[in-house]
């Protein structure tokens, strides 16, 4: 669907900035342009301009995990604010009624059960009020570029905007998808990091097959090989390190314990889906998936860790993706969509798709 240019372009965005940058937080601000900066809750912002701005658009929104433009506010204190939730459902009705949103999400900024159950009410009414009570708690099973308004409430009252969930780089609520894991069966932390690339790899319109035999760089120990076999996928993996023993002898993986670089797919081997999370400097990872590229097969998806340490922040990393994008270009590949999601620490998540060959 195509949204108002307001949708797109606006003078007030909400945006989620990782705490890890929050060091950089006003240079990154500076430099998109924001001319007042309100912080709202823990990494997240309210960012004002002089004239609107297409954010999503801009270099530096690699680093935002989530943003969504401000159409409708109503400062009030929920508590003091008789009928709050009716009063909250019909303002966001006038407000976005005539757009014909397919979903409505709303988050609390606060973490308290108390807070998240009036957000929750909030969402509940106002689902009612739009006619749309039987879609989902998520927009997870909606099209990525379909009508969606995000509202937040706090002490203060109600900020809400008109986008989608590919705009606003997630299908949830607040930005962020929270997993619930038994920690006896995690491996690593990098299982979290798969599991929201697939969310991203939904959100590109990029679909991946039950039976899909991937490919990955850089296993060890396995967080996101034993989240891929949980899924029903099978694995090929490499790293120089071993892999945790609960996974190792899993039928559906096969493990190459050797340097990336030596590694020589068989005759005829083909792949649907590349994961990269390899250490190390980037240069050396990157040639690895370019290498690799070739035995994946058309609209193959690939999963990049852009790991930056070394590099300072944030224009360097800018340049840095400017010349991975032109790489994927170069082997073949579209770039999809570069992200810093919950999971990442000092690494963008970039995606890209094989492409068909030409006629």
């Amino acid at each position: 669907m195509t949204l108002p240019v307001e949708s797109v372009c606006h003078r007030l965005w909400i945006v989620r900035l990782g705490t890890i940058f929050a060091p950089h937080a006003n240079t990154f601000f500076s430099e998109v342009g924001a001319v007042k900066v309100t912080p709202i809750a823990e990494g997240l912002y309210l960012l004002e301009f002089s004239n609107p701005i297409e954010l999503p658009a801009h270099p530096l929104a690699i680093f935002f995990r989530w943003h969504f433009p401000v159409h409708h506010r109503w400062p009030t204190t929920p508590s003091k604010t008789e009928s709050f939730v009716e009063k909250a459902a019909q303002g966001l009705w006038k407000r976005f009624g005539s757009h014909s949103p397919k979903n409505l999400l709303v988050a609390s900024l606060h973490e308290d059960p108390k807070s998240r159950a009036l957000a929750s009410n909030v969402r509940g009414r106002t689902l009612q009020v739009f006619g749309l009570s039987g879609v989902a708690p998520s927009a997870e099973n909606s099209h990525p570029n379909s009508s969606l308004v995000l509202s937040l409430v706090g002490a203060s009252g109600i900020l809400a905007g008109l986008t989608t969930p590919r705009l606003a780089k997630s299908f949830h609520a607040s930005g962020t998808r929270f997993l619930q894991r038994d920690t006896s069966t995690v491996v690593s932390r990098a299982g979290a990091k798969l599991v929201e690339g697939l969310d991203l790899l939904r959100l590109c319109g990029c679909k991946v097959g039950v039976s899909a035999h991937w490919l990955e760089l850089g296993a060890s120990p396995g967080g996101m090989t034993s989240e891929l076999l949980e899924r029903g996928f099978r694995v090929t993996a490499l790293d120089r390190a071993a892999l945790s023993e609960r996974i190792s002898r899993h039928p559906a993986l096969v493990f190459h314990q050797q340097d990336v670089s030596s590694f020589q797919p068989q005759t005829r081997e083909r792949f649907d889906a590349l994961l990269c999370d390899m250490n190390g400097p980037w240069e050396a990872s990157a040639q690895q998936v370019m290498r690799l590229a070739g035995v994946l097969r058309p609209e193959s998806p690939i999963v990049f860790t852009l790991k930056f340490n070394s590099l300072s922040i944030p224009q360097e990393v800018v340049e840095v993706v400017a010349k991975l994008r032109e790489q994927f270009v170069r082997a073949g590949c579209t770039p999809l969509l570069v992200t810093h999601a919950s999971s990442n620490r000092s690494e963008l998540s970039f995606l890209a798709q094989k492409n068909r060959p030409e006629a």
